[in-house]
């Protein structure tokens, strides 16, 4: 384990807690997965599989915040000194919008059903889940790099996480360019850029954990 573990506070304890997060991390990346696939049934129009589908995330995403009551119950239990204490209540907390992000994208899709929603916008969408499966896949890199102390690879790491949710924020603007040129009802423009919105989020959460985990470098805690 990378972060400095104190035998005065309990070795198992605070290796428990890190492999907690792990933990936490393994059921990110398996509604990371079931995201793409929602999201392809959802540009295919397969609505009731798109239901099922979003139930199924949801279920990784209670099994993550379990979780993430259980590190912090570990840290206030004694695990790690305050400081880095505080840092990973923080980052863990930072992580956990991620999942967040995935579940509440994946429960709007079915406002869509019966709505306009033009090819070239699903086409849009497309690109933007792939960059954002590419944005978690990388925070899971990167929550690995910290972990098993990969300190030669892990800020390369973090600036390719930043470059993709730099590109996230581009295909929104493409969409949101999409709609305003185009001739679409109220309600459908809404609900596409809402969930837009709850896409770009993801990488965004990812940036922010990023920055949570530089802090962590830069202060030596990690």
């Amino acid at each position: 384990m990378a972060f400095k573990i104190l035998p005065i506070f309990g070795r198992n304890q605070e290796e428990d807690t890190l492999n907690s997060l792990r933990d936490m991390m393994k059921e990110i990346v398996a509604a990371n997965a079931l995201f793409r696939d929602c999201v392809k049934l959802w540009l295919d129009n397969e609505y009731p599989k798109v239901s099922e589908m979003s139930e199924e995330i949801g279920k990784h995403e209670r099994l993550a915040d379990d979780q993430r009551r259980k590190i912090m119950m570990q840290l206030y239990s004694g695990a790690f000194l305050p400081g880095t204490r505080s840092d990973i209540h923080q980052l863990t907390e930072e992580i956990d919008d991620i999942v967040d992000g995935i579940f509440h994208a994946s429960s709007k899709f079915g406002y869509m059903k019966g709505k306009k929603f033009p090819e070239e916008i699903k086409a849009t969408f497309w690109k933007l889940t792939n960059e954002t499966r590419d944005s978690v896949d990388k925070m899971n890199t990167i929550i690995a790099d910290l972990l098993d102390n990969n300190s030669e690879s892990i800020m390369d790491h973090i600036k390719e996480a930043k470059e993709i949710e730099h590109n996230c924020d581009l295909l929104v603007k493409e969409i949101e360019d999409a709609i305003y040129f185009s001739k679409m009802d109220a309600m459908s423009a809404f609900l596409i850029l809402k969930i837009a919105g709850e896409m770009a989020s993801i990488s965004d959460a990812v940036e922010t954990a990023c920055n949570r985990v530089t802090i962590l470098k830069l202060l030596r805690r990690a």
